[in-house]
């Protein structure tokens, strides 16, 4: 062979090399995609499996199923839904019983949308009762008129709703038009919610003791969505941790709103004793250095009481009234002693250099309810001279 033909067929053999290699490059593109087709259809299929076989979530878990069995023959079966919802079963409905179904489904359709599920029950048997009467009867009635008292008790219940925070097939919270908070569970109470339906009814009694009506929906719509949130956790630090923001937002909203109201009993106790100093000086003149004693007491209370004003104790706290015997006493104390104090001075017992000194003795008084313990310490020292005296 020549060196011309034996480039040909080198020439010859890469090229049928190349074609097959092209060609098994296309079969095996080939099989890969229709391997990836398969695998696209089998994909759904896999991924419905899966996600059948998954348990579902807290708040969609399938609960109790079992019905109650309110009336049953055999044309009819009526029976209350685990969610306290009526089902029925209907064959061979009489003529003259038609509208009365009419409104049976109808009055039923009302008790879902106004009567949370605490109050549902009752509702749902009364209206199962009524309707198995026109279902049984073989008197001649009017449906209207039949069912006119179970359409007037629910209608008692327009409104009552304010809010439905949250409704599953294990458990409601509602909001009333009174700004109170309704929940319902399927069966008993889990142990894991005890401590946090403890902390929920400790938080709803110091909501209504410590604040106005006016912070009421803020803090129960709260309340309602901490509940809903515990009822979905499955630990009992985990339910119980939910009520912490609240309790937060409540003891600061609390205490706010206490010295708040502290600052203005005092203020008002302190302003009618002021009055009461004012004419005593009028009407008595000879006792007006007692009173203006007794007043600056009064003044020396108020100011130690707005400055005490800025930490108050929820936990000591027992109600309106301890506001009021609070200010009240402090007021007290200041006038008695700024007055005692008057005595005192002017009898030579202590501090007998200031008195023939008004402004100084105006002073003193209203340190004395300022400084609860000025009076004390001062008659402490006179004692204390006084046995020293007695044994000397």
């Amino acid at each position: 062979m020549t060196n011309e033909e034996i480039t040909k067929l080198e020439f010859t053999a890469q090229k049928t090399q190349g074609s097959i290699i092209n060609m098994l490059e296309k079969i095996k593109i080939f099989f890969s995609r229709s391997e990836s087709k398969n695998l696209r259809a089998a994909l759904p299929e896999k991924i419905t499996k899966e996600i059948d076989s998954e348990p579902l979530l807290s708040s969609q878990a399938k609960v109790n199923t079992q019905h109650i069995v309110i009336h049953e023959n055999e044309n009819f079966l009526i029976y209350l839904t685990s969610t306290n919802d009526l089902g029925w079963k209907l064959n061979n409905i009489p003529e003259k019983a038609r509208l009365a179904l009419r409104e049976f489904i109808f009055i039923n359709g009302l008790i879902g949308l106004h009567i949370n599920r605490l109050n549902k029950k009752n509702a749902s048997i009364f209206l199962a009762n009524t309707l198995n009467y026109c279902l049984t009867t073989k008197e001649n009635y009017d449906a209207e008129l039949i069912f006119k008292e179970i359409r007037d008790y629910v209608n008692s219940f327009v409104g009552s709703i304010k809010k439905r925070v949250i409704e599953t097939p294990r458990f409601s919270v509602y909001l009333s038009r009174n700004n109170n908070i309704a929940w319902w569970y399927y069966q008993d109470i889990p142990e894991y919610m005890v401590d946090a339906l403890e902390e929920f009814e400790v938080l709803k009694e110091l909501s209504t003791t410590t604040l106005p009506q006016s912070y009421k929906y803020i803090v129960m719509n709260k309340l309602a969505s901490a509940l809903a949130n515990a009822f979905n956790k499955d630990t009992n630090d985990k339910a119980k941790d939910c009520f912490r923001d609240v309790r937060k937002f409540l003891i600061s909203k609390s205490e706010s709103y206490l010295k708040l109201k502290l600052f203005l009993i005092s203020i008002s106790f302190s302003l009618l004793s002021l009055i009461t100093v004012f004419f005593l000086c009028i009407y008595f003149p000879s006792a007006k250095i007692y009173a203006m004693g007794i007043g600056a007491g009064v003044i020396g209370a108020m100011v130690s009481s707005l400055q005490r004003n800025s930490f108050i104790s929820l936990d000591s706290y027992a109600g309106e009234y301890s506001l009021y015997c609070e200010s009240f006493s402090r007021i007290i104390i200041g006038a008695v002693f700024g007055c005692f104090l008057v005595f005192g001075i002017k009898s030579e017992i202590f501090l007998a250099p200031f008195k023939s000194n008004l402004q100084a003795i105006i002073c003193f008084c209203f340190i004395s309810g300022f400084v609860e313990r000025f009076v004390p310490e001062l008659i402490n020292s006179v004692v204390k001279k006084n046995e020293q005296g007695s044994q000397a």
